[in-house]
């Protein structure tokens, strides 16, 4: 099957095949493929060249999608998938943006917990961020060990809270309510609630 023409096009380079049918290719196919104007192309080269273009588009939706903002690999992969990707065209995109350090799951799971951290949110709910978002339990452990210790955010969340007042037994539950639904741990409230009675003392 014969190319018969070749022309430039907002996603690439437009091929127009002798048979009517058109097709999207970047300039890494066209060089690839060494293909020029009039080359004749057997089924199975054509068969070939839209593999490695959908491949090739793949790359680069999953580069923009990283463009606008970061995922998870495992994210990442899915919004490929739910774009018309296969599998494999997605997976071997997402290993390439590896490479290049545009995907990275220990960055990402890292700059979760800094943001939610400054958010008031507790190591639990960090945690089920993190799984949440497609992070393996190894990236996310190692993330939530750098988090910073808890004391002076669940400190500052039960001062907001009780504003100050000698609270009684009902105001304490619900303090503590509110800082479990936070994600910290009842140890971590326990003591957060011994401090801030020390320091009304």
């Amino acid at each position: 099957m014969r190319i018969e023409r070749i022309t430039p096009c907002k996603d690439g380079v437009l091929l127009r095949i002798e048979d009517g049918s058109t097709l999207v290719v970047t300039e890494r196919e066209i060089l690839s493929f060494g293909l020029y104007s009039g080359i004749e192309l057997e089924e199975e080269r054509i068969s070939a060249l839209k593999a490695a273009a959908e491949a090739e588009l793949t790359f680069a939706r999953a580069a923009g999608i990283l463009a606008r903002r970061a995922l998870s690999r495992r994210d990442l992969i899915r919004k490929l998938r739910e774009k018309g990707s296969t599998p494999t065209d997605a997976e071997l995109a997402a290993d390439r943006l590896e490479k290049l350090g545009v995907l990275d799951d220990k960055a990402y799971a890292a700059a979760l917990v800094r943001r939610y951290s400054e958010r008031g949110w507790g190591e639990n709910k960090l945690r089920d961020e993190l799984y949440r978002r497609g992070i393996d339990k190894e990236i996310r452990e190692q993330a939530l060990s750098e988090a910073p210790p808890p004391e002076d955010s669940i400190d500052a969340l039960l001062e907001r809270r009780l504003r100050g007042t000698d609270p009684d037994g009902k105001d304490l539950r619900r303090a503590a309510d509110m800082l479990y639904r936070r994600g910290y741990s009842w140890e971590d409230i326990e003591a957060a609630v011994h401090r801030y009675r020390e320091s009304r003392e």
